[in-house]
């Protein structure tokens, strides 16, 4: 159930930001002048960039293991 949950919610903001980028690049990008459009290019590439990898780097802070967990601790290697 949980993860039919993720996958809609994860969908949906997928077809958000979709649609956001969509309407900006139909309505507002042509009416910016040659300087802002570079500065909202360069924008609009490093938040396209960076929140996937922000995103997973939330992730992966959220499905660490807890510091008392019992495989939290790196084993010693086995010796014979």
């Amino acid at each position: 159930m949980r993860t039919a949950v993720a996958i809609v919610v994860a969908a949906a903001a997928v077809a958000g930001y979709v649609a956001l980028l969509y309407l900006f690049f139909m309505y507002l990008w042509p009416a910016f002048p040659p300087w802002l459009a570079l500065i909202a290019f360069i924008a609009v590439a490093a938040f396209a960039i960076g929140s996937p990898i922000y995103g997973l780097y939330r992730a992966a802070e959220v499905l660490q293991r807890r510091p008392g967990d019992a495989d939290a601790r790196p084993r010693p290697p086995h010796s014979h």
